[in-house]
């Protein structure tokens, strides 16, 4: 799950171990109409005020909307819950006042009865009073750069030839902790040297042992359309939710297939390959692969199971319809579509982020009850920065569950500021 919450956008595919099941058009299960819970659990956002990132918020307004009949409209309690026994198919809407900000909705449309849904940022791995300065010690290398990360995303810099210094955060796993440093040298060679299992709380000065070569690994395309020119491999290394090594690598694209060399730490247990493949006429293609830490060689065919892309996209506030198309895939769907805009409401601007199906190409927006009116779309309304992401969960059966995760990771990459699981492309295809 923790790997999924940080995947990227995707039109690539893994290698035959893990290749995805292809989705039909009518995907969608038959809905039925028999009442039953829904739950929200509201979480706190860098917008709301005075909240732990990733706590439950009380106080926010919760609409379950059926399909037929009124809305049931209530608060999220202490522990940022809010619960409603309705039919499937309607629609949840979560709204977010703040007193010195622009409203904030959610909206998540079809929801099965049974479901249990998050709205908001999770919680970050680090917390609590940070650990104040540390140091590590270190073998003098002879030119070039050194870096140092430490677990929570401690980063040093180089204090002399044979120290490296950084402050560090507080996190989970500060008693232990994974220390790294990479050297790079001038003539394009590069070593590490590593410590796992160091307790940060109890050890001021970490004595890392001497310099190793990086391991060399390969990743394989395959089946590489003929538009595609370059070929850019990043391979991320995460302790816990933290990423503690990443290389990029890139190779020129001439045929049908190519070989990239991408030389990596060799400790952990997992690690991420994003790859995209570049074209001065198309759109980026995008994988991202969690894969074993110590793979040698992956493979990706990147024809053989590539989802569609998609195509034009556009609201109408006239008839409150988001629509999309799909071109290419056979035919195969996403679990879940996001879009995000902002809608210009009696002069303020609110935050729209619309949850849906992936299956369709249509949605419709409900009316809301005269409690959120301030919030509606009405006909005075206007729109801007739609922004529409395809996500395709291969280990995420149920909708209501990819449903939340993807409006986690969409908030996250917000609050991060670039978009950290690439949000802002066509496609996010994540696989393990």
């Amino acid at each position: 799950m923790r790997g999924l919450i940080g995947a990227a956008l995707a039109l690539a595919a893994c290698g035959a171990d893990v290749a995805p099941p292809a989705r039909a058009v009518d995907a969608t299960p038959p809905i039925d109409a028999a009442p039953g819970p829904i739950t929200v659990r509201v979480l706190a956002t860098v917008q709301d005020p005075g909240a732990t990132l990733g706590a439950p918020l009380a106080g926010v307004q919760v609409a379950f909307l059926p399909p037929d009949g009124p809305a049931l409209i209530t608060i999220s309690d202490d522990a940022g819950l809010a619960t409603a026994t309705v039919p499937s198919g309607g629609a949840v809407v979560v709204v977010r006042r703040r007193p010195f900000d622009a409203p904030d909705v959610t909206i998540f449309l079809d929801v099965p009865a049974g479901s249990a849904l998050v709205d908001g940022n999770r919680p970050r791995w680090f917390g609590g009073a940070s650990l104040g300065a540390r140091a590590a010690t270190i073998a003098p290398w002879p030119s070039g750069t050194v870096e140092l990360t430490a677990s929570c995303a401690g980063r040093g810099f180089q204090d002399s030839a044979t120290s490296m210094r950084w402050f560090q955060p507080r996190c989970t796993r500060a008693d232990d902790a994974t220390v790294v440093a990479v050297a790079h040298a001038s003539d394009g060679s590069a070593a590490y040297a590593a410590r796992a299992h160091v307790d940060l709380t109890d050890v001021e000065v970490i004595a890392l042992p001497p310099w190793q070569p990086l391991t060399d690994t390969e990743l394989i395309l395959t089946n590489i359309p003929e538009v595609r020119t370059l070929a850019v491999v990043t391979r991320r290394q995460l302790d816990l939710d933290a990423e503690w090594s990443s290389v990029t690598a890139t190779g020129s694209i001439e045929g049908a297939s190519l070989v990239v060399p991408v030389p990596v730490v060799p400790i952990g247990e997992l690690a991420t390959l994003e790859v995209q493949l570049e074209s001065p006429v198309v759109t980026t293609l995008h994988a991202r692969l969690v894969r074993p830490a110590l793979e040698r060689r992956t493979v990706v065919d990147v024809t053989a199971t590539a989802p569609p892309t998609l195509g034009t996209r556009g609201f109408d506030v006239a008839t409150r319809a988001l629509t999309w198309t799909y071109q290419g895939g056979n035919g195969r769907r996403p679990d879940v579509v996001v879009a995000t805009f902002t809608g210009v409401v009696a002069n303020d601007a609110v935050t729209f982020r619309v949850i849906a199906p992936g299956d369709r190409t249509q949605v419709t927006l409900p009316i809301l009850p005269p409690e959120l009116a301030e919030v509606d779309l009405g006909p005075e309304a206007t729109t801007v920065g739609l922004v529409l992401v395809a996500v395709e969960l291969p280990a995420i059966g149920a909708y209501a569950a990819a449903a939340s995760l993807v409006g986690v990771a969409r908030r996250d990459a917000e609050l991060d500021g670039e978009l950290l699981s690439g949000l802002d492309q066509d496609w996010w295809l994540s696989l393990r």
